[in-house]
Order: C-alpha cells, then sequence, then structure tokens
C-alpha cells in the first residue's frame, strides 16, 4: 500500500507534521518495503491562501491509497473526500510510528473537516 504523511522533516523518523496543507513535507511511503520518497511542501508552507487544496493536488498526483495527517481544514477536507482517498488522523508520534499504527488499524479516519472535531 502507498501513503502519504505530513511531516515536518524529509524521513520517517521526522515529526509527522499535522498542519495537512502547510506541512513542510510530504512523504509518499510504501508501506510493505518501508521506502520512501520525500516532497518539499515549502511553497505551500507560505501561501496566503489555498495551502490545503494545492497540497491535497501534490497528494493526488502521488496516487495514494491513504493518506496521514493531524487534521484537514474544511477546503482540503472537501477535496478529499472528492477523491475518495481514505485519511486518517495522528498526532505527537514520528512519521514511521505513524505508518505503523495505520497498518494496525490504530488510527481514526478524518470524517469532518478539522480532524473529528465540529467547527
Amino acid at each position: 500500500m502507498k501513503v502519504v504523511v505530513t511531516s515536518t522533516g524529509p524521513d520517517l523518523d521526522s515529526q509527522l507534521d499535522e498542519r495537512y496543507g502547510r506541512a513542510s513535507y510530504l512523504l509518499s511511503v510504501d508501506t510493505e518495503s518501508m521506502e520512501f520518497a520525500a516532497h518539499d511542501n515549502s511553497a505551500n508552507m507560505k501561501a496566503m491562501q489555498g495551502a490545503g487544496v494545492s497540497t491535497s493536488q501534490s497528494v493526488m498526483d502521488m496516487e495514494p491509497d491513504a493518506v496521514i495527517t493531524g487534521s484537514l481544514g474544511p477546503k482540503a477536507f472537501a477535496v478529499m473526500q472528492n477523491t475518495g482517498i481514505p485519511s486518517y488522523s495522528a498526532k505527537g508520534v514520528t512519521c514511521r510510528e505513524a505508518v505503523q499504527m495505520l497498518l494496525e488499524d490504530k488510527l481514526q479516519r478524518i470524517d469532518n473537516a478539522g480532524g473529528n472535531k465540529k467547527w
């Protein structure tokens, strides 16, 4: 399975970045081999608006089976809902730990904007 994880750094031992649209990096991870590719997301970090939608386009280009992040804003949530790519919430862990938690079915699926909290 291929998973995209939002990250504060360019490797699996970096902390998961809980900010989806303004994440520093997007890691595309093969969950079977744990091989990954780091994609710089700094252009979206500095965007005045539309960071979540732009990041969603980058994610879709990677063709993942799932996304792991902290939460999704309203526009990013709508885009990801339309793609059919499931998103999962993780906090306070490394990217490697987040992937392992997904494989162990320990992450909650994001079912509304803002993670799983009401706006």
